[in-house]
């Protein structure tokens, strides 16, 4: 995952994914010359001003597959309800990414992404530009071994790719509870 600190885009990568692919957060579909390669001491990056402009500083997360704790892997779209997906671990969060431009109303929902502390049927989108109640019937739950994934295109539409990253939370903090364990919904236009 790139952060720019600056007007661009922020960038994101899977193992799953091959090629010159990324993907921003806030858009379905792959796009090119931003992380170009996953390599055994990091990862390359090509001119894209997401990734690579002369005076912006970017930040980064890289996470590498671990029995039990990270997992990434791809599921053809079947338009299925509760369809189970085998991460080999119940995760505490899960990110879902299209690999075709999949829309809803006025633009693309971007990658779709659960925490275990969301109760109900809710995804939420990385750019939060739609409700949680949009992503209802999206990534449903985790369950022992993996997430499930409703029937809504966002992240089950049968012409597309899925890829996705599973993680748990198995080490705790200072405090002894585990750090992803929260999720408020605020509404940024409340007074």
């Amino acid at each position: 995952m790139v952060f720019p600190d600056g007007p661009y885009n922020s960038v994101h990568r899977m193992s799953s994914m091959t090629g010159d692919a990324s993907m921003r957060f806030d858009a379905s579909g792959f796009s090119l010359d931003q992380i170009q390669a996953l390599e055994s001491d990091g990862f390359q990056v090509g001119t894209d001003g997401s990734v690579n402009t002369n005076t912006v500083v970017y930040h980064y997360a890289a996470f590498k597959s671990a029995a039990g704790t990270m997992a990434v892997g791809t599921y053809a779209g079947d338009a299925t309800d509760d369809r189970d997906i085998t991460a080999g671990f119940q995760p505490d969060w899960v990110i879902v990414d299209s690999d075709s431009s999949v829309e809803i109303g006025d633009g693309s929902p971007g990658s779709i992404t659960r925490f275990a502390a969301m109760s109900g049927d809710i995804s939420v989108n990385f750019s939060w530009a739609y409700a949680t109640t949009v992503f209802d019937n999206s990534i449903q739950g985790f369950n022992v071994d993996g997430f499930q994934v409703g029937s809504d295109f966002v992240v089950n539409d049968n012409t597309a790719v899925f890829h996705w990253a599973a993680f748990a939370d198995t080490l705790p903090s200072a405090s002894g509870k585990l750090r992803i364990v929260s999720w408020v919904e605020v509404d940024p236009h409340a007074p």
